[in-house]
């Protein structure tokens, strides 16, 4: 799915949506504050628009109708409504917020962290300081991902989650993103992992489950029944991890740094990452979150995520301790596990001046 805003002339606004199913007519829903939503059917065609998207990315439209109209026919007071948000039928994708300056930075922002388990505060916080927010990016499809990233019509984005580094820096530069990245001591990310998977997976929203693991659906079942109070059954489970379920809890922050699309990690990929880091605007770690917060706050001139500490579910610590002393997973967590010593230190050392 491809979009883009081409107008906003506080009357009406007009833009068009690509579906990825060549035979649909799209549709874009307008949320409004009280939480209804009503839906515009595409009736206009776009031509040039199908024609360059299909020279550009081989997409493909039967009609040609890709293009909405939203004006004061369908909301008689559009001019002066501020509080209401556009996304696609199909996904429910963010496609537009009007800028408010009183409210909004006008500015670019992505923020790298490779935990699974969302940070609803931080998602609120950057929704009120940014127009369109993208938490878990990594569940979009490569061509969506890149339309909002370099959505010409938005000044006031962020973007949140594990998009593939290696695939999407360099859209992210030329846009002129400020990118950061946040790490974790692997064993504690792992834990988490575990606990938030299992925690989910018994309760009603386990449906849910593919929507924050997209990149590690393996992980679903590994850790939907996971022992976690019995050492030995941990032990157990990761012997027995089928090899899709090992390459998914290998080394993930390695992963997202340094390798390409169907890359597993290896030794070489930590120097990768170490340098890909090195060439991002802030690296910080969650020992230290406050002092990342700080640092960020100065670089964009406002506390963007609105919290001193992060949520961490209950067993987290004593699971992240038995797995500490497991072989088996410190194999596992290897290249991670140097990553983050060489990182942490060089955190440490821009502190503290050492």
């Amino acid at each position: 799915m491809l979009f883009h805003i081409e107008a906003d002339q506080g009357t009406q606004i007009v833009g068009w949506l690509m579906p990825d199913n060549p035979s649909e007519t799209p549709s874009v829903l307008v949320i409004l504050p009280d939480g209804k939503e009503i839906e515009v059917i595409a009736t206009l065609a776009k031509p040039e628009v199908v024609e360059t998207l299909r020279d550009a990315f081989g997409f493909h439209h039967a009609t040609g109708i890709i293009g909405f109209l939203i004006d004061e026919t369908i909301f008689p007071n559009l001019a002066e409504m501020q509080e209401f948000e556009i996304v696609s039928k199909d996904g429910r994708v963010p496609i537009y917020r009007r800028f408010q300056i009183s409210r909004h930075l006008e500015k670019h922002f992505c923020y790298f962290d490779v935990a699974v388990m969302p940070q609803r505060r931080i998602q609120r916080a950057l929704r009120d300081h940014f127009t369109l927010c993208y938490p878990q990016a990594q569940r979009y499809p490569m061509e969506t991902l890149l339309a909002l990233i370099v959505n010409r019509s938005a000044t006031s984005v962020a973007v949140t989650g594990r998009p593939s580094f290696t695939r999407h820096i360099s859209s992210f530069r030329e846009k002129g993103y400020t990118v950061v990245a946040l790490l974790r001591d692997p064993y504690e990310e792992l834990a988490e992992r575990l606990v938030f998977i299992k925690t989910l997976a018994q309760s009603r929203a386990g449906h849910l489950l593919p929507f924050f693991l997209s990149d590690a659906l393996d992980l679903i079942e590994f850790a939907s029944d996971m022992p976690i109070g019995d050492p030995k059954s941990i032990m157990a489970k990761f012997r027995g991890a089928t090899p899709g379920q090992r390459e998914a809890l290998t080394s993930p922050m390695t992963r997202l740094f340094a390798c390409g699309i169907d890359e597993v990690p290896q030794h070489r990929h930590v120097s990768l990452a170490l340098d890909n880091l090195a060439g991002i605007d802030l690296v910080g770690v969650r020992s230290r979150f406050t002092d990342f917060c700080s640092v960020l706050a100065t670089m964009l001139e406002r506390d963007v995520l609105g919290v001193e500490k992060l949520d961490v579910p209950n067993n987290v610590a004593e699971l992240c301790g038995v797995l500490a002393q497991l072989g088996i997973v410190s194999d596992l967590l290897e290249h991670d596990l140097n990553l983050y010593a060489h990182a942490s230190k060089a955190v440490d050392a821009g502190l503290d001046g050492v």
